[in-house]
């Protein structure tokens, strides 16, 4: 692949474990965590602008996010809120 190319990657982790009926997807429980997987893709095209895609569950785990958490470096300001309804034309 060409230096000059950019890389987009969409994840999704198998969410086995990570997935709870009442509280949602928990990023921390992902098999292989999601920054793992990232990790894994800059370190192969380190020379490459990346964009990431990860899919995500319609309710996430707050706790997902907490400093302590592997998924705690990534950037949450792409994230949409989620929509219950549909808009009014």
């Amino acid at each position: 692949m060409q230096e000059d190319r950019g890389v987009v990657t969409f994840i999704a982790p198998p969410w086995g474990t990570a997935l709870h009926a009442v509280q949602g997807l928990d990023l921390r429980r992902t098999t292989p965590p999601i920054t793992e997987v990232i990790d894994n893709f800059s370190r192969r095209f380190p020379t490459h602008k990346m964009l990431f895609a990860v899919q995500a569950y319609e309710q996430v785990s707050v706790h997902s996010f907490e400093p302590d958490s592997h998924a705690a470096g990534l950037d949450r300001s792409a994230q949409l809120p989620h929509q219950s309804k549909r808009p009014e034309p």
